[in-house]
């Protein structure tokens, strides 16, 4: 085996950032590019690496950088963006939202249920009105709160999450669970995590002369 194929066969042990679970993610590639700055007379080198995530199958992207004038690297994910969604929510909705993906790989059918109760205490977080989870997910449309299409997305949610708990002759699939994440994390990106992120900018706007 040659060295190239070694390096992509290795394992490395990180928590998904994508399905949240810590496994062995396997090193599909890397690249090194080696620097100097003459003016400075410091060397150095930064490395890229291509993780796969053998639960969700979905990759990601690490750098590690060293100089000769450094006592320790600088290490940090570009992909996807470290704790973006559980730093940008509210508490409660980022514990029910982690514990279901905490689950994806163990028992599909928790996983719906865990994702349609995060579908819940969104509503309760933003005071949807109505006595079921549907009138509060039409709610939070009708009062503006989220677009029509987000909404159309939670009610989706809703009903595989149902089959998930109540249905014996469904099973949960894989493609299921995708979509229902795809449309909760639209509606958390919306709600949060976007909202924040225009926070952060217009801060740093205002603090520019």
């Amino acid at each position: 085996m040659s060295e190239a194929d070694t390096k992509k066969t290795e394992k490395i042990i990180r928590k998904c950032g994508h399905c949240g679970s810590v496994r062995e993610l396997g090193l599909r590639v890397t690249y090194t590019d080696s620097w100097y700055y003459p003016e400075s007379e410091v060397r150095g080198y930064t490395t890229w690496s291509i993780l796969q995530c053998p639960a969700c199958l979905k990759p990601t992207l690490e750098e590690y950088s060293l100089t000769d004038t450094d006592n320790f690297p600088d290490e940090q994910t570009l992909y996807p963006s470290a704790n973006a969604f559980e730093t940008n929510l509210p508490l409660k909705i980022a514990r029910e939202y982690v514990s279901a993906l905490r689950v994806r790989d163990l028992s599909k059918n928790a996983c719906a249920v865990l994702i349609r109760r995060t579908l819940e205490v969104i509503c309760e977080h933003e005071q949807a009105k109505g006595k079921s989870l549907n009138e509060k997910i039409q709610d939070l449309a009708t009062s503006g709160r989220i677009p029509q299409t987000l909404a159309d997305m939670a009610h989706l949610s809703r009903k595989i999450g149902n089959f998930g708990a109540h249905v014996l002759e469904y099973e949960i699939t894989k493609s299921d669970l995708t979509i229902m994440i795809d449309f909760v994390e639209a509606i958390l990106e919306y709600l949060y995590v976007a909202p924040a992120k225009i926070r952060a900018v217009q801060t740093r706007l205002d603090k520019t002369p």
